[in-house]
């Protein structure tokens, strides 16, 4: 093991004074975009500088090291897990830790990733470079951050250099002005993503120019130990991501469907045997007709597993329905202001708006308040229960009659990857 140590800067005394007339001169007028750059430059050579880290002697003597700091909530977390999982497989191997907002969440969506080391808050981002040879940060896009990059470490990487190559020309060639602005823009991006013929499960890959793998995503599921349940049942979901700070007055989130009343006195009406378990945490309002309330009462874990046995799942546009997806279940998506041509999966039943819809990051309280100033948003309300019960009727009696897709699970696999989570998370 051999260490690098960053070189002996000597500033000579004219090098001083022009430091301090650009501190003075210039740089107070340069864009904030510039200044942030200029001080993620100069903190990152000053880590390489005072920190002596360690790195592989040669190329074979260790792997590349990756830092990776993701935003959003669990939906987003998903994605970009299938993201890092294609890139693993399409590169050579590579180690990474996640740095996120919500480390707990994102500990469950990446931790059975190859490759996966640990999870840390957000903020100790940039002040971990020195330690990692390559820094990737994904949201709506994927960047990598070329000042901390160790470029003599990944040249012994050509399938992942090639990987990053592409990112550069796909962000230089029209989407540097989405990654200035985002979040702001991302709805305009998300109409270009579009037209490209791309969509959130698969624009992260686009971007790295990856084959996407599919939709389903290992996670750590266990079933929880008093499932009152035994055979088919159906799942509901209400909420919206907690990290979500609602500052209108109704305290809901605009992608919330308010029809859910409806829907299941129809589902109990046309199905009367069929159990209707809820799913949720702290934004999640109470159901009535639902036979099983699991609001806040289960992991992660076991909402995975739940939906995994689910013969259906309906639900707002919400991170809920990227897990059922991982799992292999189908929903019944009722969109509102997110795009359903980028949002949406295939294989799902996605209920597009009879009114207005779309608006997602039109304006920046979007998540408060229906830009068009209606109280409650038209674009949910024009969608009735009737409209979704007619939609989902022969998907939802072909999967009850399918036994050997929506029956026990495994439990012991379950348990063994539960048990993986928790011995990674620690």
């Amino acid at each position: 093991m051999e260490f690098r140590i960053g070189p002996v800067r000597v500033r000579s005394r004219k090098g001083y004074r022009l430091k301090r007339w650009w501190t003075a001169n210039v740089e107070p007028f340069l864009p904030e975009r510039v200044k942030n750059r200029l001080f993620v430059r100069r903190k990152a050579r000053r880590t390489r500088t005072r920190l002596r880290v360690p790195i592989a002697a040669a190329p074979g003597g260790g792997r590349l090291r990756i830092a990776l700091r993701v935003s959003g909530g669990l939906g987003d977390f998903i994605v970009i897990a299938r993201f890092i999982r294609d890139l693993a497989a399409a590169c050579e191997e590579f180690e990474f830790d996640v740095f996120a907002t919500n480390p707990k969440v994102a500990a469950f969506a990446f931790s059975l990733v190859s490759g996966y080391g640990a999870t840390f808050e957000e903020f100790l981002f940039r002040r971990s470079l020195g330690g990692y040879d390559l820094a990737l940060i994904a949201n709506q896009t994927v960047l990598f951050d070329d000042a901390s990059a160790r470029w003599d470490r990944i040249a012994s990487y050509p399938l992942l250099a090639r990987a990053l190559h592409r990112m550069e020309r796909v962000r230089a060639d029209g989407l540097e002005i989405f990654v200035e602005r985002h979040p702001y823009f991302d709805g305009f991006m998300a109409r270009r993503a579009v037209y490209m013929n791309e969509s959130r499960r698969t624009f992260l890959h686009h971007m790295a120019g990856l084959e996407y793998k599919g939709d389903r995503l290992v996670v750590p599921a266990v079933i929880p130990k008093e499932f009152p349940v035994r055979g088919p049942f159906v799942t509901v979901h209400n909420g919206f991501d907690t990290s979500v700070k609602i500052h209108g007055g109704s305290g809901r989130h605009t992608k919330c469907w308010p029809h859910f009343t409806e829907l299941v006195a129809l589902l109990k009406e046309e199905f009367p045997a069929l159990p209707i378990v809820q799913l949720g945490s702290t934004t999640s309002e109470p159901i009535p007709g639902v036979g099983v309330d699991l609001i806040d009462k289960t992991s992660f874990p076991e909402v995975a597993a739940i939906l995994a046995a689910s013969a259906f799942h309906f639900d707002n546009e919400s991170g809920l329905v990227h897990l059922a997806a991982a799992q292999g279940t189908m929903s019944a998506v009722m969109f509102g202001p997110t795009p359903v041509d980028f949002f949406s999966y295939p294989g799902n039943v996605n209920v597009a708006p009879e009114f207005c819809g779309g608006c997602w990051w039109t304006v920046p309280d979007w998540m408060d308040a229906c830009p068009r100033g209606f109280d409650n948003p038209l674009c949910l309300r024009s969608t009735s229960a009737l409209r979704v019960m007619n939609l989902v009727r022969l998907h939802l009696a072909g999967r009850l009659k399918a036994p050997a897709a929506v029956g026990s699970l495994p439990v012991a696999g379950l348990m063994e990857g539960a048990a993986s989570h928790e011995a990674q998370s620690r």
